[in-house]
């Protein structure tokens, strides 16, 4: 396997024989699927979890052939302009590599009927 890899940036629709490098540096809770109908009329109830435990945080992976497509602008919830979809295609490889260095983002989270007492306060609320 040849050591050049692409920047997340240039790989795009259409992109053939790519691999990147990536360090995970954080991760979102499962979504809860809604029941919803599609265009095709398919149910979709259900949360994929094959993946969920696949990436571990600090570590370091080279992932190619996952399926890159446009967001489609209706499920855009992040800012970019194409996804990543991860199948049995995809090739996930983790690389040793230390990343205790890295800067992970950690959150301490306060109950809403907590609020109140935050509101007069001069404090940071992303620290």
């Amino acid at each position: 396997m040849s050591n050049e890899f692409q920047l997340i940036r240039e790989v795009s629709p259409g992109t053939t024989e790519w691999t990147v490098k990536v360090v995970v540096a954080e991760k979102f809770s499962p979504r809860i699927a809604q029941k919803r109908i599609n265009s095709s009329g398919n149910s979709v109830c259900q949360n994929i979890t094959a993946f969920q435990d696949e990436l571990i945080l600090e570590k370091t992976y080279l992932i190619s052939n996952a399926l890159v497509k446009l967001t489609n602008a209706e499920y855009k919830a992040k800012s970019g302009e194409v996804e990543w979809t991860i199948s049995g295609r995809t090739s996930i490889r983790r690389v040793e590599e230390n990343n205790s260095n890295l800067l992970i983002s950690t959150y301490s989270f306060t109950d809403f009927e907590n609020l109140p007492k935050y509101m007069d306060s001069n404090i940071d609320i992303i620290k």
